[in-house]
């Protein structure tokens, strides 16, 4: 008999990369066998299509086939879990429950440092989103995502999503509470906002919350 369980791959990014949670089927002997399927006949097509805008060259095109198949692992992750009855809200805050203040360097940023600290992230792991400033200051910042968005890029940037049995609403949950859980380790709110349709771009928005202290009354 067989059994299936999530486990911590060995082979995950750091630096504020989530750990990829991957199949492993556990014969009963104790025997573990990891297992990763190759592309589909869909991603291959994905691996083709829509260069990064930020940069050309041998070395933007191995960064992107990274990014493109870092992404696919974490979200063969969430359609796995999803397959075994998790919500995607369980496997956001499964990844990203801890590890923001290490990555950010700081337990309290501003909300336009935060973001601007994500935008550096892009540029590695997400090299086709194009970011457009429209408020950053420290209480609140905002970006325009375009090019594409966390969960994918290309003319529909769903495509990929979809090609591993994800519909776009769970991947916008999913990327929605990543956020959230994200973001509350640094004392902020942090909401994607996903654009109408396939091509339209995403806003990030976060917010910082304010610290609030208990002044206990005196009475005489």
């Amino acid at each position: 008999m067989t059994k299936v369980v999530f486990v911590n791959s060995a082979a995950h990014l750091q630096s504020g990369v989530p750990k990829a949670v991957i199949k492993a089927i556990v014969p009963a002997d104790g025997e573990r066998i990891e297992q990763s399927p190759g592309l589909t006949g869909t991603e291959e097509f994905l691996e083709k299509e829509s260069p990064s805008p930020n940069g050309s060259g041998e070395g933007e095109a191995r960064l992107l086939h990274a990014a493109r198949s870092r992404l696919r692992l974490e979200l063969q992750g969430l359609a796995f879990a999803i397959s075994r009855g998790a919500a995607p809200e369980e496997y956001a805050r499964f990844l990203w429950s801890d590890g923001a203040a290490k990555w950010m360097g700081s337990g309290s940023p501003g909300a336009d440092e935060y973001l601007a600290k994500e935008e550096e992230a892009f540029a590695s792991f997400f090299p086709w989103i194009m970011v457009r400033h429209e408020l950053m200051s420290s209480g609140v910042a905002e970006v325009v995502l375009s090019g594409g968005c966390l969960g994918g890029w290309g003319e529909n940037r769903f495509t990929l999503a979809r090609s591993l049995g994800l519909n776009r609403s769970a991947l916008c949950r999913y990327c929605i509470e990543a956020c959230r859980a994200w973001g509350e380790q640094l004392g902020l709110k942090v909401e994607p906002m996903p654009g109408p349709g396939c091509r339209g771009g995403c806003k990030l928005r976060a917010v910082k919350r304010k610290q609030t202290s208990r002044v206990a009354e005196s009475t005489t």
